[in-house]
């Protein structure tokens, strides 16, 4: 559950990022993050791979700290679930 939320997530912070004119693809994203579950610094890599930002510190302060345009909050689990 907590993994299919990060990737709901990173799919939601992905969308924000085009409507901003950063286009990143799903699928490059998760190549980046190989097995690991999906997060913002796969996101950042691939913004660099993309030629958006300059270095992951440049990613965040722009987009995906809190706060910023891409960023997306975590979605609240119930511990009891």
């Amino acid at each position: 559950e907590i993994r299919q939320a990060r990737e709901q997530r990173a799919k939601t912070m992905i969308t924000k990022l085009a409507e901003l004119g950063v286009e990143l693809n799903y699928e490059q994203v998760k190549g980046i993050a190989g097995e690991a579950t999906i997060c913002r610094p796969h996101l950042a890599q691939a913004m660099i791979e993309g030629g958006y930002v300059t270095s992951i510190k440049d990613a965040f302060e722009r987009y995906l700290s809190r706060g910023k345009p891409g960023y997306v909050p975590r979605k609240k689990l119930d511990p009891l679930s």
